[in-house]
């Protein structure tokens, strides 16, 4: 009679080991979940206040002295012919293109003094009412601001060295042409 016993639960006891093996690497299979909610709050992850703005000095870049003016907006400029994403590419890294806004509207003796200096800079350009000026850096990056006469706003951008277009040498021929 025991050995009836003993083949009875052999098959139970193999039945039960499949269920337990079955359930167990079910359960090994089965990624862990975390907590539905936040565990860090989020304003550990938020920006500091005027942490994405970068500081411009235009005194620095034209050697002038302007009015008093704010950072407006900032963005940056990834040209066409550079295949990277915009959310790599950032203001710091030096190709952006900024909204400076001056706390008043500039008067008559400033614009005197600009069309004075553009008589003598060559990075200046005037016309009636628009001012540009275009300089290279040290690293050969390019400067451009823009000023409308009259405008509290002033559009600066610049791009480095690697962003801007390639220039071509001047071949024998041209520069024949040119001493000519």
């Amino acid at each position: 009679m025991k050995a009836t016993n003993t083949h009875q639960l052999l098959p139970l006891f193999a039945t039960a080991m499949i269920i337990i093996a079955a359930l167990t690497s079910c359960r090994a299979g089965r990624t862990e979940v975390g907590p539905i909610g936040d565990t860090v709050a989020a304003s550990e992850f938020a920006p500091l206040q005027g942490d994405t703005l970068l500081p411009i000095d235009l005194k620095t870049i034209t050697g002038i002295r302007f009015p008093k003016y704010k950072i407006k907006s900032e963005e940056s400029i990834t040209p066409d012919s550079v295949s990277l994403s915009m959310d790599e590419e950032t203001p710091a890294s030096g190709n952006y293109l900024a909204t400076l806004l001056l706390d008043t509207v500039p008067e008559k003796h400033f614009y005197t003094l600009l069309d004075s200096i553009a008589m003598r800079d060559s990075c200046w350009e005037t016309n009636n009412s628009a001012y540009q000026y275009v300089r290279k850096d040290r690293q050969g990056g390019v400067y451009k601001l823009n000023i409308i006469k009259g405008s509290r706003q002033i559009i600066l951008s610049h791009l480095n060295a690697d962003m801007l277009p390639k220039e071509k040498p001047a071949t024998g021929k041209n520069k024949a042409r040119k001493r000519r």
